[in-house]
C-alpha cells in the first residue's frame, strides 16, 4: 500500500509539473502586451457648433404672432443650434444688441434700424418680409374711412369729424406707426380733445375698448382676426403704402459687439431664406383666416 501511495503521488506530481509547463509556453509564445491591449474607440467627427444658442431679438410685431415659433420648431429640427427669443420694440431691440445680449435683430426696416446698420454695430439689413396695420372702426363709418387713398388722409378725416378713437398710447410699435400717421395728418394729439381715448393697455384690451364705444382704431392685423367674431367693429382701410409694416434681417456684427454667435446668426439668415422657411411665413394665416398675414418684401425693380 505504501509503494501504491507513492505511486499514485508521484504521478499526481509528474500532472502538474506537465501542466504548470504547458502554461508557461503559452505565456512565452503569446504577444507580450495581449493582456494590456483595449480596442480602439472609433469616435463620430462632431461637426457640431460650440455655440448652439442663437439669440434673437423680435419685435413686436412679429412677437404677437405664432409666426416666430413655428419658425423656431423648424428651424431647431433641421440644425444643431437653438433659438433663445426675446421681445421689444425696435427701439429697445437696437439697445439690447449693442450691450451683446443679441446675435440677430428681426425688426421693422425703419430708420432706427438703418442707423444701426450704419454705424457698424449692424452687418446687413437684409429685407425678409412685410405686412399691413389695419384701421378699423365702426359698420357706419362716419369719418368715410374706407374711401380714404392713403391712412393718413383717414387719420385726418377722424380728426375732421371728431370721431371716437382709440390710442394704445403705450409707446409701442403700432402706437409708434400711430404717431406718425397723425404728424403726416397734420393732426396735433393731446389734451383737450374729447373725442381721443387713450387707452394705455395692449392691443386686445384697446380693440375691446373701441368696440364698446364705437371708435376707430389703428391696430395689428392678425389679433383683430382672432377676435373678429367677438367684435362689432370692421375692418376699414387695410394695405395703403403708409400702413404697410416691412420687416429685415439684422445679423449683430461681432466685430462691434464682444460674445456674438455670428456663425449661429449666419445659419438662421441662410434658413430664413430658403424656400422651406418663405413657404411657412407666406402662406400663415391661410388656413386660419383665409388670408395670408405675411408676404415676401422684395427689392422693387428698377425702371
Amino acid at each position: 500500500m505504501h509503494v501504491a501511495g507513492l505511486v499514485r503521488r508521484s504521478a499526481a506530481a509528474a500532472f502538474v509539473c506537465a501542466l504548470l509547463l504547458l502554461c508557461a509556453c503559452s505565456r512565452a509564445d503569446a504577444p507580450a502586451d495581449i493582456s494590456m491591449s483595449v480596442l480602439p474607440t472609433i469616435s463620430e467627427p462632431d461637426d457640431r457648433p460650440e455655440n448652439r444658442t442663437v439669440r434673437v431679438c423680435v419685435t413686436e410685431l412679429l412677437a404677437d404672432t405664432d409666426l416666430l415659433y413655428l419658425l423656431r420648431r423648424q428651424f431647431e429640427a433641421q440644425s444643431d443650434y437653438r433659438l433663445e427669443l426675446s421681445e421689444n420694440p425696435d427701439n429697445v431691440a437696437v439697445s439690447v444688441a449693442q450691450s451683446g445680449n443679441a446675435d440677430i435683430l428681426l425688426v421693422q426696416n425703419g430708420h432706427t434700424v438703418q442707423r444701426f446698420v450704419s454705424v457698424g454695430y449692424g452687418t446687413e439689413c437684409e429685407r425678409w418680409i412685410r405686412s399691413s396695420l389695419v384701421l378699423a372702426g365702426p359698420a357706419g363709418d362716419p369719418a368715410q374711412v374706407r374711401s380714404a387713398a392713403t391712412a393718413a388722409e383717414a387719420m385726418a378725416r377722424i380728426a375732421g369729424t371728431s370721431s371716437a378713437f382709440v390710442s394704445r398710447y403705450d409707446d409701442s410699435d403700432v402706437n409708434r406707426v400711430e404717431t406718425g400717421l397723425w404728424s403726416a395728418a397734420g393732426v396735433v394729439i393731446g389734451n383737450g380733445r374729447a373725442w381721443f381715448k387713450a387707452a394705455r393697455m395692449e392691443m386686445v384690451g384697446s380693440m375691446e375698448l373701441a368696440d364698446s364705444t364705437d371708435a376707430y382704431i389703428l391696430c395689428e392685423k392678425e389679433p383683430f382676426l382672432q377676435h373678429r367674431d367677438a367684435l362689432h367693429l370692421q375692418i376699414l382701410l387695410d394695405g395703403t403704402e403708409d400702413l404697410q409694416t416691412r420687416f429685415c434681417i439684422v445679423p449683430v456684427s461681432a466685430e462691434a459687439v464682444e460674445g456674438v454667435n455670428a456663425q449661429g446668426a449666419q445659419a438662421f439668415l441662410d434658413w430664413l431664406q430658403s424656400p422651406e422657411a418663405q413657404s411657412i411665413y407666406t402662406s400663415y394665416g391661410t388656413d386660419s383666416y383665409g388670408c395670408p398675414i405675411f408676404e415676401l418684401d422684395k427689392m422693387e425693380e428698377s425702371q
